[in-house]
């Protein structure tokens, strides 16, 4: 499910925010962005005001 897109001005064009199910998901979800570019994924653990 993408909860946020932004459009960027840097490497990449545009920074998507989801949440998927599991990696199968998440694997779909990017290889349907390639028709886009050349997709980079970062993977998210926890956020530093969760940490605290």
């Amino acid at each position: 499910m993408v909860l946020k897109y932004y459009r960027i001005a840097d490497q990449y064009s545009y920074l998507v925010k989801v949440v998927a199910e599991n990696m199968v998901v998440l694997e779909v979800l990017v290889d349907e962005t390639m028709r886009f570019g050349t997709p980079s994924t970062h993977i998210v653990f926890s956020a530093a005001n969760d940490v605290l």
